[in-house]
Parts: structure tokens; sequence; C-alpha cells
């Protein structure tokens, strides 16, 4: 899998696009569903589950970087892939140590 110089995969790239950044033909949580897909093909099932929770330089996942940047239709389509909701990146932050906005999102998902 290709990365980029901060071990980014596409899908950590994908978990940080918002409709106010970027215009695009197909919506991030598209673009990030094509991507699951493409891979659930390729990999096997225990590789799949290790890409989906793939961890970047900080320790970010893209459900991490998905919630932190406030992208629920992302955040959705990564739970349905098996995204582990507890994993804390290098700072020790989790889905649950941000305050009331990105709350509010997770209370959505759930």
């Amino acid at each position: 899998m290709p990365y980029t110089s901060s071990c980014q995969t596409a899908l950590h790239l994908c978990s940080t696009l918002t409709a106010e950044k970027v215009r695009l033909k197909s919506s991030p949580a598209d673009i990030c569903d094509l991507l699951l897909r493409r891979e659930a093909k390729r990999l096997s099932e225990k590789e799949f589950g290790a890409y989906v929770d793939q961890r970047d330089a900080d320790g970010n996942t893209a459900l991490l970087l998905a919630y932190m940047t406030g992208n629920g239709d992302v955040c959705r389509c990564l739970l349905r892939a098996g995204a582990t909701m507890g994993a804390r990146n290098a700072e020790g932050a989790t889905m649950f140590t941000y305050e009331t906005p990105t709350r509010l999102l997770l209370f959505r998902l759930l």
C-alpha cells in the first residue's frame, strides 16, 4: 500500500476530506466506501482489519481522523467496515477525548 511521508494511506487522506475543503463529484464517504470495497477484495480478512485500523506517523487511524474532522459519514462507513472506536493516537487521544462538538457527532453515530 502506498503511503505519504507521514505514513498516511489513501484511507487516511479520504478521512480528512470535507465538502468545505474540496469540491468533489463524489462524497468523501463514497470515496471511503470505494477504497474499502477495493481493499476487501484484495486482502484477507485479517489484513483488511489491519488496513482499516492502520495508524499514521502520529498514531491516528482513519476513523480518528474522520472523527476529529467532524466527518460523520466517513465515520459511519469506517465503523461498518469494523474500525476500532477506542484506538489511541500517539498523544493518547481517542474519539472519547474531544469536547462537545465531536461528542455530539459520536451520539449521532451511535
